[in-house]
């Protein structure tokens, strides 16, 4: 289709989103070389950022004259798709800070959708099991010190006679007290 609208159109450049294994391939049929941002959960991503991190002499500054210049270096081949592509690390030191932030943000967020998931929970085995859940979709943060607490109700309004015990109308528990915590993570550069 973006062929039909730029016939002469050889390079298109896009964002981490656009680096899908349909798009190489589709590109690659018609011809048209792309260039992307790898996501950081790729795999391909991840053996940049691990060779950065490892060799981190191999990294060159782009502009020698500019001491705060990102530094890049060639990280080999790799595939998206069926198409073979050429990797470039890049490790730019100013937007480590922005990064960090953008983790931040991200954390709180979590933390206040489990908040608001966790007070729903009502009997012990459900509570048990959607923790178990939440703990695995869990990113950012941590469930630690889980302690469950019975509450008992009873069937009926207003004060209990003497002795009265009443029935349990409900169990109530809830994985309170529990304490959030960032998940200890470094900032990882983006390649």
């Amino acid at each position: 289709m973006v062929r039909k609208q730029f016939r002469e159109l050889r390079y298109i450049v896009g964002y981490s989103t656009f680096c899908t294994s349909d798009i190489a391939n589709a590109d690659a049929e018609q011809g048209i070389w792309f260039l992307t941002r790898i996501p950081d959960r790729n795999g391909e991503a991840a053996t940049c950022i691990a060779e950065a991190a490892a060799h981190p002499e191999k990294l060159e500054p782009v502009d020698p004259e500019d001491p705060s210049s990102p530094r890049v270096m060639w990280s080999g081949n790799g595939m998206i798709g069926d198409q073979k592509i050429i990797k470039l690390t890049v490790r730019n030191e100013i937007l480590k800070s922005r990064k960090r932030e953008s983790v931040g943000k991200r954390a709180r967020k979590e933390l206040e959708e489990l908040n608001k998931l966790i007070t729903k929970l009502r009997t012990r085995p459900y509570a048990e099991k959607r923790v178990a859940e939440l703990e695995e979709k869990l990113k950012f943060c941590v469930i630690s010190n889980v302690q469950y607490e019975k509450i008992i109700g009873y069937d009926r309004r207003g004060h209990t006679s003497n002795g009265d015990k009443g029935r349990t109308k409900a169990v109530k528990a809830p994985p309170y007290p529990m304490s959030w915590s960032r998940r200890p993570r470094s900032v990882r550069p983006t390649t």
